[in-house]
């Protein structure tokens, strides 16, 4: 009876410090992503590494074509987009969730909305395949993770369509625009602050 007292003893000491140690770990390992260690797939079935975008600043934006903000959304990124010249713009046709969509169904019909707002895609202006959107995995996981916090009230899942996150060229600050939020004044001054800002030595 005593060995068995004994043993729960152990385990009830020590069982915290190895959670606590696998969650330092895994803490860890998401906070050394790099937003160049994705992969995703465009919207013509490609691979697109993000590799190709180091030491630039990227914009991505869940978008949705039949969305109220998509005017509003679309402008913005036609805006930045002319402005900065070497912008790299992530597109990614959502649907909010398995009931809301208020996105294209087909590949055409998306690039067809996309280009009738006037944004050239190609380039430096990648559209990613349709998907459903979630917080919790992939690109989106790590964006809502590490984006600069500010206030008291920040909620880690996408609110709604037309969230535009702005990435840094060392692809690791990350600053997020929520859809009300999302005007073309303040993300440029997001941008132009990442691009003011010296890209370190090994960053290069």
């Amino acid at each position: 009876m005593r060995i068995r007292i004994l043993s729960i003893s152990i385990i009830t000491l020590f069982f915290p410090l190895y959670t606590l140690r696998m969650n330092s770990k895994e803490t860890k390992e998401i906070n050394a992503s790099s937003f160049y260690n994705f992969k995703d797939v465009a919207i013509d079935g490609s691979e697109v590494d993000f590799t190709r975008f180091k030491g630039e600043v990227s914009l991505i934006v869940n978008t949705a074509c039949t969305c109220g903000l998509a005017k509003e959304g679309f402008e913005t990124i036609r805006k930045l987009q002319e402005e900065f010249k070497d912008l790299n713009v992530l597109l990614f046709p959502s649907a909010f969730s398995k009931i809301v969509n208020q996105e294209k169904n087909t590949p055409e019909e998306i690039l067809q909305e996309i280009k009738k707002a006037n944004i050239t895609v190609g380039g430096r202006v990648v559209v990613f395949s349709k998907r459903v959107i979630d917080s919790s995995k992939g690109i989106f996981d790590w964006l809502t993770r590490n984006y600069e916090k500010t206030g008291w009230l920040n909620i880690k899942a996408i609110k709604w369509n037309f969230t535009m996150f702005v990435v840094d060229r060392t692809g690791t600050k990350v600053v997020r625009h929520d859809p009300l939020a999302a005007k073309y004044p303040e993300v440029k001054k997001t941008i132009e602050k990442f691009y003011s800002a010296e890209l370190p030595n090994n960053s290069k």
